[in-house]
C-alpha cells in the first residue's frame, strides 16, 4: 500500500493522493543436469515510482468511530528496470556456449482500482483500515501487457480538513 493523504470535500466523501517508490531486488538461480548441463542466472532490480488520486465514500454518519467506505482510484507509475542474464550450457560431446544479456528498460503503467472495507476512526482525522478490493493495470513501451490483481491491505488513513 502506499501512503496517502486525504481532504474531505463534504461530510464523508474524501479526495487525496497516494505516492510512492518500490524498489525491488531479485536473483535467481538454476542449474540442471539433464542432457544438456545448463546453468542460468538473473538478476534484476526494478524502481518505480507512482502517483494516485483517489476518491472515497464513508457510507455511515462520520460521528461513528467504525464506518465502511467505498474507494476508488487511478495511479500512475514511472518504472525502470535493469536485468542480466547469463546461460552457460555444455551439450554432450559438444562445444560450451555461454550467452550474456544486458537490458535497461523503461516503462510506465496505468492502474484502475476499486476497494471497499472497514475503518476504524482513532480520531475524526485518523483511522486503521482494512481492504478489500480488485485493480486493473496496463503497461506501455516496449510491453504492452495487461494484469488484475486481487487487493488485500491493512493501514492508516490520515484526513486533512472538514
Amino acid at each position: 500500500a502506499m501512503p496517502g493523504a486525504g481532504y474531505f470535500l463534504i461530510n464523508q466523501l474524501a479526495v487525496g493522493l497516494r505516492t510512492g517508490i518500490v524498489y525491488s531486488d531479485v536473483k535467481q538461480e538454476t542449474e540442471s543436469s539433464n542432457i544438456f548441463l545448463l546453468y542460468y542466472s538473473l538478476k534484476s532490480k526494478i524502481t518505480a515510482f507512482s502517483f494516485s488520486p483517489f476518491v472515497r465514500y464513508y457510507f455511515l454518519p462520520s460521528s461513528r468511530k467504525l464506518n465502511v467506505f467505498a474507494d476508488a482510484s487511478y495511479a500512475y507509475s514511472h518504472n525502470k528496470e535493469k536485468s542480466t542474464i547469463y546461460q552457460a550450457s555444455t551439450p554432450p560431446g559438444g562445444m560450451p556456449a555461454v550467452n550474456l544479456s544486458t537490458s535497461n528498460t523503461k516503462y510506465k503503467s496505468h492502474s484502475y482500482s476499486i476497494a471497499a472495507g472497514p475503518a476504524f476512526f482513532m480520531n475524526p482525522k485518523v483511522s486503521v483500515e482494512l481492504t478489500a478490493g480488485y485493480s486493473f493495470t496496463k503497461y506501455d513501451g516496449n510491453t504492452n501487457q495487461k494484469g488484475n490483481a486481487l487487493l488485500l491491505g491493512a493501514g492508516f488513513q490520515i484526513h486533512l480538513g472538514k
